[in-house]
């Protein structure tokens, strides 16, 4: 996958003021437990940094951690989240953005391990190309697919391709509809 160009990133300063809500976790009416955010405040906006979510009797589910950045002193954000789960399982996910501060690479590992690498591509502003690459568990190859949004007869659908490790195509869908794509508004005429 293509490395994208990062615009100038300041990570925020340790430091922040900030302030903390717990607030209870409702099911069907009943209180089932409680989560606890953590927010930061900068340049008079409040990000959330840190949530941790407990069961009716106390005991943490999970907890989640975000590293926040400033891109070009425009915009606040997250560079990275990691969940730690109760049974120890670790989740990061990556980010990285264009120029634009739109969301070129994703990354996810599991206990360090990469499962999945997302690369988003644009043309003229607009999502066009989402290419998804997920590992097995071990962290070996398992599947590549890239979806492809395009106009037709008034309609968006999404062409999907499935791929080999290289690259190669095995299998071609040409109207899939595509949630993530289709949400960004583009139509292409390929």
């Amino acid at each position: 996958m293509p490395s994208p160009s990062t615009p100038c990133i300041s990570p925020l300063p340790l430091n922040l003021p900030g302030m903390s809500f717990t607030i209870p976790t409702m099911s069907q009416g009943q209180i089932i437990g409680f989560h606890v955010s953590i927010f930061v405040m900068f340049e008079s906006e409040s990000y959330l940094t840190e949530r941790k979510e407990y069961d009716s009797q106390g005991n943490l589910l999970w907890h989640v951690k975000r590293t926040l950045a400033s891109y070009e002193g425009k915009e606040v954000l997250p560079q990275e989240s990691t969940i730690v789960y109760r049974d120890g399982t670790v989740v990061v996910s990556k980010r990285q953005y264009n120029e634009m501060l739109e969301s070129s690479v994703e990354l996810l590992y599991i206990d360090g391990v990469l499962q999945m690498e997302k690369a988003y591509h644009y043309v003229d502003d607009k999502l066009v190309t989402v290419d998804q690459t997920l590992y097995t568990l071990s962290g070996d190859f398992s599947r590549r697919q890239q979806d492809t949004l395009v106009a037709k007869e008034g309609k968006m659908y999404a062409r999907r391709a499935l791929l080999d490790k290289a690259g190669g195509v095995i299998q071609e869908f040409p109207e899939v509809l595509t949630e993530e794509l289709s949400l960004s508004g583009l139509a292409i005429d390929l």
